[in-house]
C-alpha cells in the first residue's frame, strides 16, 4: 500500500474534508493523489494548484485554519520533524489523524545527516520517539510498518507512553535492537483491523502547548547534561 493508498483511506473511513501535506516535492506523487475536497500542500520548491510555496515554519506562524487530516513529509531533520508535528497538533480537527512519513530506517546511511545517500529518510525517527515519551494517553501513536514507515497520531484515549529515553541514547544502533518498543510498530494489517469511525474527542489545545513545552525542555536539558 503506497502512502497515499493510506491517507485515502483514513480519508474515507473518518469521512475527512480537509487536508494539509508539509513537505509536497512532486505533486504528482502523492498531493495529487489525495481524495479530500479541501487540499493546501506547503513545500518551499513546489508550484501548483493547492500548494503554497513557503517553509513549513512560516506557513505555520501565519495559518489560522484547521485540518481533519495533516500529512508531514518535509525537511527530514529530527528537529524540523519536531516542529512540525508540535505545530500540527495545534491546527489538528478534533478526531483528526497526523501522518508522518519516513519513520522507519532500515540501514544507518538512510538516517546519516547530513545525507551520504540518495535513498535518505533522516531521523524524522528521533521525533517519532520524543512524542511518544511525551505524549499523553489521550493521543494514540503507532507506526505502520509499511513503504519507509508511516506513523500514525490520533487521539483515541487509548496511546502508551513509551518509558524515557536520555537523547544521548537516540542512535541508530539502540532503534535497530529496540525497533519495534521505540516506534510502536503495526503490521499493515493490524492497520486495516484498527480503522473504524470513533467517537469525536475535543482536543485540549492548551494541553498541548504545555506538552510542547515539555518536550523543548527535555532536549535542551538533555543536551546539557551531555
Amino acid at each position: 500500500m503506497d502512502r497515499f493508498d493510506l491517507i485515502n483511506l483514513l480519508i474515507e473511513t473518518f469521512g475527512y474534508k480537509s487536508y494539509l501535506e508539509i513537505g509536497v516535492a512532486g505533486a504528482e506523487n502523492n498531493f495529487n493523489l489525495i481524495k479530500a475536497p479541501v487540499k493546501c500542500g506547503v513545500d518551499p520548491n513546489t508550484e501548483g494548484e493547492g500548494i503554497i510555496r513557503t517553509t513549513a515554519d512560516n506557513f505555520f506562524a501565519q495559518n489560522k485554519e484547521t485540518f481533519d487530516i495533516i500529512f508531514i513529509d518535509g525537511d527530514h531533520v529530527d528537529e524540523q520533524a519536531t516542529r512540525d508535528i508540535s505545530n500540527s497538533l495545534l491546527c489538528l480537527n478534533p478526531n483528526g489523524t497526523i501522518v508522518v512519513h519516513d519513520c522507519n530506517p532500515t540501514e544507518k546511511d538512510h538516517q546519516e545527516v547530513p545525507a551520504v545517500v540518495a535513498f535518505w529518510v533522516g531521523t524524522v525517527w528521533k521525533a517519532w520517539v520524543r512524542y511518544l515519551q511525551t505524549l499523553p494517553p489521550a493521543i494514540e501513536m503507532f507506526m505502520v510498518n509499511n513503504d519507509t514507515g508511516i506513523g500514525i497520531m490520533k487521539a483515541t484515549g487509548k496511546g502508551k507512553k513509551l518509558n524515557p529515553i536520555p537523547e544521548d541514547q537516540l542512535t541508530y544502533e539502540n532503534l535497530d535492537l529496540n525497533r519495534d518498543a521505540w516506534l510502536n510498530m503495526v503490521s499493515l494489517d493490524d492497520f486495516k483491523a484498527w480503522l473504524k469511525p470513533a467517537p469525536e474527542i475535543v482536543k485540549p489545545k492548551v494541553q498541548q502547548r504545555e506538552i510542547i513545552k515539555k518536550i523543548d525542555a527535555k532536549m535542551k536539558t538533555d543536551k546539557l547534561v551531555s
